[in-house]
């Protein structure tokens, strides 16, 4: 048997400890297993992993299936879970909150039980452990072939669409949960972003970006400032130094840390060093503030398409009449793959519409650490009007 890509055999990895441990007994088949997931730009993938072999490799619809493996007697269905994501896919999953998605059966009367976990990995880097089968079938040939030969990322359609029938279910689940009101939805999240800060982002380039810069030079920023999804706080150093009272949220409190950490460090004498706080974007009105401008440089283009009407009331709910969003965001000329949501015109004239004049929707660019070191951008001047 040819085999296709030697990246997939490696023997079996150590089991890893989950943090939940049901016990139960053995008196049927049972398996367990993880449904990956991450959300690039705000938009829902899951990772689904294509059996190995012979027998399934002109196979693709109705044969994916979560990474999972049986249980043995005594085992703590979770730890199974976890033990098999890392044994077929080579990703290592650590402490992690895991969410239970319950269990279906299959067709062969196997029950199995899931959990989804929140995380990445490239599908290019994956290894599965490996089985002995015979092919062809009678043949008396034993062939060692990778029990996953390969996984990819799926947005929850096209996963549906790939699963096996009995566990779309999980997705269905994930989905709901995911969807469900305030903690359900964004703890995930935020733990996402705290774990992004923990290295350096694509985002964070170590300097104002340019297009602020431009602003700043043009007298386009004034005022009192709130700076929504200030990172490490970059630009609200900037504006505080330039002679503006500034508070910076964000979402990622390991990034509010960073920004308090770094604010004051180096900047001209006699000038007031930026406020921090973590705060949803959502929620602006509770900060209990008033603001001339509101600068958004990577904050809008990572909400959920069903959250920016949200945004763009709270937003205007702390803004004074006649005050301006000075709004960066990716646009859709940059080509679909890795990074945010690609913000269209049309969205964000959809989004600023009741208590807003929108002054300016114009090309731009972001500097990013990416290979490509730029990105394209919307800017966006938008006025809040009175009333």
């Amino acid at each position: 048997m040819t085999v296709l890509s030697m990246r997939w055999f490696h023997p079996p990895r150590r089991p890893v400890v989950a943090r939940m441990a049901t016990i139960v007994p053995m008196t049927e088949r049972i398996s367990a297993g993880i449904l990956l997931f991450r959300r690039p730009g705000g938009r829902l993938e899951v990772l689904l992993a294509h059996p190995g072999g012979p027998r399934f490799a002109a196979r693709d619809a109705g044969y994916w299936s979560i990474p999972k493996g049986e249980v043995e007697p005594g085992e703590a269905l979770a730890a199974v879970a976890q033990r098999e994501l890392e044994e077929e896919t080579g990703h290592h999953l650590g402490p992690v909150d895991l969410i239970p998605l319950g269990d279906t059966v299959q067709k062969g009367g196997k029950i199995v039980h899931a959990w989804a976990a929140e995380g990445d990995l490239d599908p290019d880097m994956a290894t599965s452990n490996t089985f002995v089968t015979e092919w062809p079938v009678g043949s008396g040939q034993l062939v060692e072939v990778p029990e996953i030969d390969r996984v990819a990322w799926f947005d929850p359609d096209a996963a549906r669409a790939r699963i096996k029938a009995s566990q779309a279910v999980f997705i269905d689940r994930l989905v709901t949960r995911l969807g469900e009101a305030g903690e359900a939805r964004d703890l995930p999240q935020a733990q996402a972003f705290d774990n992004a800060y923990e290295g350096v982002p694509t985002w964070e380039i170590g300097r104002p970006q340019p297009a602020v810069l431009r602003l700043l030079e043009a007298g386009r920023i004034a005022g009192d400032v709130l700076d929504v999804g200030c990172g490490t706080g970059e630009h609200s150093r900037l504006l505080a130094a330039s002679g503006s009272r500034v508070l910076g949220v964000d979402f990622s409190a390991r990034a509010i840390d960073l920004a308090r950490a770094r604010a004051g460090a180096g900047e001209p004498e006699g000038t007031s060093a930026p406020e921090f706080a973590v705060t949803d974007v959502r929620a602006l009105v509770d900060l209990g503030r008033h603001f001339d401008t509101v600068l958004d440089v990577g904050c809008f283009h990572t909400l959920q398409p069903d959250d920016r009407e949200a945004y763009a009331a709270s937003v205007r709910g702390v803004l004074r009449p006649g005050g301006r969003l000075l709004l960066l965001c990716w646009s859709d000329r940059n080509p679909f793959g890795y990074g945010p949501a690609r913000i269209r015109r049309r969205d964000i004239r959809a989004t600023f519409r009741a208590g807003w004049v929108i002054e300016v929707v114009a090309a731009e660019t972001l500097d990013t650490r990416m290979e490509s070191a730029q990105v394209h951008a919307w800017l966006t001047v938008a006025r809040r009007t009175a009333g």
